[in-house]
């Protein structure tokens, strides 16, 4: 993620490094070291110097320095070597450190500085450390600079404690600046990639000028190269090259190049995550598919992608940001600016938003991090992962004890072990009776750097009550260090297993140890759970295969060949890509069909053909850029009996169908929601369940005329129901809702709607188009995305915005004028007389803020004005008979709409 400011940037840059170098800078090999003095010293006689081990200051060497011996580095400062050393190595299993001390030839010192030995290196696209591969497990957000009481952040026991922590989860790197952490990263063992993580400088593309930057940069190297955990070197963070003039990739090629002269010994991250390679020895990228657009397992075409230029450019690949998903200490996705439309397609309406937001997250890494290190095989580039997320708690800590360890900080403990068994399995909903098919990998990144002797997976199906239900062992031969080797196992599932979710527990076994272990869920259920009794059922279907869908489900249905004659009685059901080519019902023939009562479900049709006209509402298929297929379909609805037996967790994958793209698993439950074209579009709208940014895109939606309606639904069904009882179980609910002759009908607005994250859970919220945009205490439009995280970021009601759309990372365009009037519009019905509308809400300004509100485009009583800070009920007066309604609220957008309700 971006955080730098150009302007302070260029300060920096131009007054320089804001620490004093060390007088000794020390940079080593395995058995040499050469020294730089940057304190003023008379060296025209020599100089003297020792390495004392450390802490215990036993002697390595001891020795002079004559004067032809001492050179000058390119900034004109004194130099030396040493080598022929036999010291210990600096490892992060075995952080050796030793003390260099320097004289002048009269015992004066001039300085002394703590250093290690050890290489690090890249070579045939891999790290190595003191010659032997690593793989980078890390984690860039750490509590420096990031909501933290500066007393705690600078206390050393803090410190060590909290970097014992993240060893303890195997974590092998971070990202940190301040010289307290990193000389306890040297003393603990923890590996640093480090330098300058804010901008290049300079003023739109223009880069600053190198005089500028030149002395920046080697202070910069001077104060880091002492550290034998700093083993990267970064120069920027995402800098954009692509901006027609810029001359940033310029600069930091010279600079890079420049450094090079100064320190040779470690790799280069010139631009991170946008520089892909350029310049440097890392083809870094940040990527966050999951969280700003795309899905889990669109990851593994991102890898393929990745892998391939890596391989191009001959360089290790490291992921040094992705993930996102960022909570808060009380477990809530921040909502901060960019993050709050964004956070909604993943948890918009799950009944514990905390508990949510903390599963996501942990799911989210566990995919990534162990796609990444299936894909990382002896032979490919994949380097080092490093998930950009918040893991711990540390607001209000002060020790390390007080530190919240989330969910998804244990998720790390398990992807992040050095030995990982990986379970790979995309058909998660099983039939009782059939077999949970699934691979498993087995990952050797050993601290210890051996091959993993001949080992046995285990593999246990375990019920809610701790009973097996299925078990399966897999033997596999020797796994070298730095590969990975590939198993399948076939569990069959008992015919008698009930409707549950299960764990799946997977272990790896040396020689008797456990030296892995891992868990994912399943669900299974008997093929009658899914049946459908529904027989008053007619069916379009040219192509047979939802027919043959619905024979499974045990759905009696008479066919028709066209759609110029509807029903007399029952549902229509129209097959799922059945429309297109002029086919469509006939508008003039359907609303009386619907007036009267009839029921149309409209199973997934393809974008490619589609055409709404023949709607109560114009709806499109039109996709938001970047586009990508969608998981994570949140249902709406209160006591909806579509959903009858399912959970939120039901919609998140389906069972596999394929490939796309050629590696990308087909689990995708929706491909191409439906969007209204306008806010008149959601009159006659209720939604069962959306996606996408603010929950905009529909995947299931009804749209009632008269006494009947037409569900359409995008969920992709037919073709899952053989093999996938959730699907089945979906399309069987759907079938015996609509032909149920209990249509639920639009909102009612006579039940009190909260507008918190309530108001999508209920379907109040529908649709950006309605003006409304959720609010937190932490939100704002524009400035920074992250961070604050003892903050209260919970959704706690709703602002009148107006007119605006989102980008693809979650911003608003245009950036709302909050000292404009926004409003909002939601629509429902009013299901018996009433006598007055209410709504409670609050202003936080410091000045009084008015409302006013409008019933089906006219104005009701007089406008309201709230006094600063003011929580408080407005009621209008509205005598309504019962019927639809629009009910249209206009005032200052610094109002928060908490409650409404007809009464």
């Amino acid at each position: 993620m971006r955080h730098f400011a150009l302007a302070i940037a260029l300060m920096g840059l131009t007054a320089g490094f804001a620490s004093a170098a060390p007088p000794v800078v020390v940079r080593s090999s395995i058995d040499s070291v050469t020294v730089t003095l940057t304190a003023p010293a008379d060296t025209s006689k020599g100089v003297s110097y020792s390495i004392t081990h450390w802490p215990d200051g036993s002697s390595l060497v001891s020795g002079n320095i004559e004067t032809e011996s001492i050179n000058k580095d390119p900034d004109g400062r004194p130099c030396f070597s040493i080598s022929g050393l036999k010291p210990k190595l600096w490892s992060t299993e075995d952080p050796q450190l030793y003390t260099i001390a320097v004289s002048d030839t009269k015992g004066a010192e001039i300085g002394k500085s703590r250093f290690g030995f050890r290489t690090f290196e890249v070579k045939d696209r891999r790290f190595y450390l003191n010659g032997r591969p690593i793989f980078l497990r890390g984690l860039p957000i750490n509590p420096p600079g990031r909501d933290i009481d500066p007393a705690v952040e600078h206390d050393p026991a803090f410190i060590r404690g909290y970097l014992k922590l993240l060893k303890s989860a195997g974590v092998n790197i971070i990202r940190t600046e301040p010289q307290d952490w990193l000389d306890a990263c040297d003393e603990l063992g923890m590996m640093l990639f480090a330098g300058h993580y804010g901008g290049a400088g300079g003023s739109g593309p223009d880069a600053p000028p190198f005089d500028k930057a030149q002395p920046f940069y080697h202070n910069l190297i001077l104060d880091l190269s002492s550290h034998p955990s700093v083993m990267i070197y970064v120069l920027t963070n995402e800098v954009d090259y692509k901006t027609a003039g810029s001359t940033y990739k310029a600069l930091l090629t010279r600079v890079r190049d420049d450094l090079r002269n100064l320190d040779p010994t470690r790799p280069v991250i010139g631009n991170a995550g946008f520089g892909h390679g350029e310049p440097g020895e890392v083809y870094d990228v940040h990527h966050y598919y999951g969280w700003y657009a795309g899905n889990t397992v669109d990851w593994y075409g991102s890898f393929r992608d990745f892998l391939n230029a890596a391989d191009k450019a001959d360089q290790p690949l490291t992921l040094t940001e992705c993930v996102g998903a960022y909570t808060s200490d009380s477990g809530e996705f921040e909502t901060m600016s960019k993050q709050m439309p964004t956070m909604m397609q993943w948890v918009g309406t799950a009944q514990n938003v905390s508990s949510a937001s903390l599963e996501y997250q942990a799911e989210l890494t566990r995919q990534i991090v162990e796609i990444a290190r299936r894909c990382r095989t002896d032979k490919t580039a994949v380097a080092g992962i490093m998930p950009f997320s918040y893991y711990l708690g540390w607001a209000r800590a002060k020790t390390a004890g007080d530190i919240i360890l989330k969910p998804a900080f244990e998720t790390i403990r398990t992807v992040f072990q050095p030995v990982l068994i990986s379970p790979e399995c995309w058909s998660r909903n099983i039939y009782a009776g059939d077999a949970l098919k699934m691979r498993l990998c087995v990952a050797n990144d050993s601290d210890s750097g051996r091959d993993l002797a001949p080992s046995q997976a285990t593999v246990d199906i375990v019920a809610a009550d701790g009973s097996v239900i299925g078990s399966a062992k897999a033997e596999l031969a020797a796994v070298p260090y730095y590969s990975n080797a590939w198993t399948t196992i076939s569990i069959p599932i008992p015919t008698a297993t009930p409707r549950g979710y299960y764990t799946v527990n997977c272990k790896l076994i040396e020689n008797g140890t456990e030296m892995s272990r891992n868990s994912f869920e399943v669900t299974v259920a008997p093929h009658e759970w899914a049946k459908c009794t529904a027989s008053d059922v007619t069916l379009f279907d040219p192509a047979g295969k939802t027919a043959d869908a619905l024979r499974q489900l045990g759905v009696r249905f008479r066919q028709i060949t066209n759609l110029e004659r509807l029903p007399e009685s029952g549902v229509l059901v129209i097959a799922e890509s059945a429309l297109g080519d002029a086919i469509y019902p006939d508008k003039a023939a359907l609303e009386p069909f619907l007036k009267s009562g009839g029921r149309v479900l409209c199973l997934r049709q393809d974008r490619e053909k589609w055409n709404g006209d023949w709607l109560p509402a114009k709806l499109n298929m039109e996709h938001r850029r970047p586009y990508h297929p969608f998981t994570y379909i949140q249902p709406m609805g209160r006591n909806n009996p579509i959903f009858d037996g399912l959970s939120s967790r039901d919609l998140r994958f389906f069972n596999e169908i394929g490939v796309i793209s050629s590696v990308i698993p087909d689990v995708y439950p929706v491909l191409t929601p439906l969007r209204p074209t306008t806010i008149a579009d959601l009159k006659s709208a209720r939604v069962w369940a959306a996606c996408d940014q603010l929950l905009g895109g529909w995947a299931m939606v009804e749209l009632y005329e008269g006494k009947g309606s037409v569900l359409l639904s995008q969920f992709r069904l037919v073709e899952r129901v053989q093999h996938d009882p959730v699907a089945a179980r979906l399309l069987s609910n759907l079938i015996t809702y609509c032909a149920s002759n209990k249509s639920l009908g639009v909102l009612d607005l006579t039940k009190p709607i909260r507008w918190d994250q309530d108001a999508f859970r209920a379907g109040a919220f529908e649709s950006p188009l309605q003006g409304f945009l959720p609010h937190s205490r932490t939100y704002s439009h524009a400035g920074t995305s992250k961070g604050r995280l003892g903050d209260d970021h919970r959704i706690d009601g709703a602002t009148l915005v107006g007119d605006y759309t989102i980008t693809a990372n979650g911003w608003l365009r245009p950036v709302p004028d909050p000292t404009k009037d926004g409003w909002g519009i939601f629509f429902g019905q009013i299901s018996r007389p009433v006598a007055k509308f209410a709504v409670r809400l609050r202003n936080p300004g410091n000045t009084p803020a008015k409302i006013e509100l409008k019933l089906d485009g006219k104005t009701v009583g007089s406008a309201v004005s709230l006094d600063a800070g003011e929580d408080k009920t407005i009621e209008w007066p509205c005598a309504r008979k019962p019927g639809p309604v629009e009910v249209e609220l206009r005032g200052d957008q610094r109002l928060v709409i908490l409650k409404t309700c007809f009464q």
